[in-house]
């Protein structure tokens, strides 16, 4: 079965993970049609470095929770698709034994995406490390507001 979650918000602005992966799919790499049998999900994990990870042996795609807030719906796409460029090179090894991640055809095949540079200037411009500090500052606030109301303060 597949996983699908999708993320609602109370301004009703929601987005479905699964369905940005098969849209990049279907655009860009129609000729792969296995790339569907790919899921997708929000991490759970306490994200610090990574914003996604596509683990092409299992067939998933990771995306940081950190990102699953309106503001960053807008870098989902460049950035899922980076993800499934993963899935489209596969596993390089180079001349000394060591994996090659982000190799020349990795490089090639992420260019073709036109919003790349978004996720680019996000990185670079420190938009990613806010993103997890906002995330964090909100779980806390979260967690405060749940015991508030456990204890009958608020």
């Amino acid at each position: 079965s597949k996983m699908i979650q999708v993320s609602l918000f109370s301004n009703n602005s929601f987005i479905s993970l699964e369905a940005e992966l098969r849209s990049i799919c279907h655009l860009y790499f129609p000729h792969i049609p296995e790339l569907l049998i790919y899921q997708i999900k929000w991490s759970e994990k306490k994200q610090k470095r990574t914003l996604a990870s596509c683990n092409i042996y299992k067939k998933i795609i990771n995306v940081s929770n950190c990102l699953n807030y309106p503001e960053y719906f807008h870098l989902l796409p460049p950035l899922i698709y980076h993800e499934i460029c993963h899935a489209v090179v596969g596993v390089k090894v180079g001349n000394r034994g060591r994996r090659i991640i982000h190799g020349a055809d990795f490089k090639k095949l992420e260019r073709a995406h036109p919003d790349m540079h978004l996720l680019e200037e996000f990185i670079k411009t420190g938009g990613w490390a806010k993103a997890v500090r906002s995330h964090r500052a909100k779980q806390r606030w979260k967690k405060i507001k749940s015991t508030l109301k456990i204890l009958g303060i608020r």
